[in-house]
């Protein structure tokens, strides 16, 4: 894959930092990979997203982990690594094509349907600073946090 560097800078805010500090008294306890993500992708299931935004979220997140190799170790601090699969941030992960590419796809995961008529079903941009793809970036990392959050949550329940 090939990522788009040169806008690094840009999207700083955005790239993964494993010395991120995860929520008071979140273990690291290792587990039955399969198990907990099984019960992580059961957690977003039920999930209560009131939004067009909230529902395409939940749906980033579902479909990342839907993707992961089943060996894989998800830890509450390597689920954004993880989820990465690779990139070096979330705008490279969206603009190098491990997402939706399509901009009528993104708008149509991300927006209401009056959204989506606005946006004349992902031909217009959805805002004046962004393309889609960009939109799909904020999308992916808050899906990511999702992510995050509920493995610490399980972790702290198990534990």
């Amino acid at each position: 894959m090939l990522y788009d560097l040169a806008e690094e800078e840009l999207w700083s805010d955005l790239t993964v930092n494993l010395d991120d500090t995860l929520p008071a008294g979140c273990p690291f306890v290792p587990h039955d990979q399969r198990v907990y993500l099984d019960a992580i992708i059961a957690e977003l299931a039920n999930q209560r997203a009131r939004s067009a935004w909230e529902r395409g979220v939940v749906a980033y997140a579902e479909s990342t982990l839907e993707d992961l190799d089943p060996e894989c170790e998800l830890y509450p601090r390597t689920v954004e690594k993880v989820l990465l699969n690779g990139a070096p941030s979330w705008h490279n992960y969206s603009w190098g094509g491990c997402a939706l590419i399509y901009d009528a796809d993104i708008a149509e995961r991300l927006c209401s349907p009056s959204g989506l008529s606005r946006s004349d079903n992902g031909r217009r941009r959805p805002n004046a600073r962004e393309e889609w793809l960009d939109t799909q970036t904020r999308a992916c990392f808050q899906a990511a946090q999702l992510v995050k959050r509920i493995a610490c949550t399980h972790e702290r329940s198990a534990a």
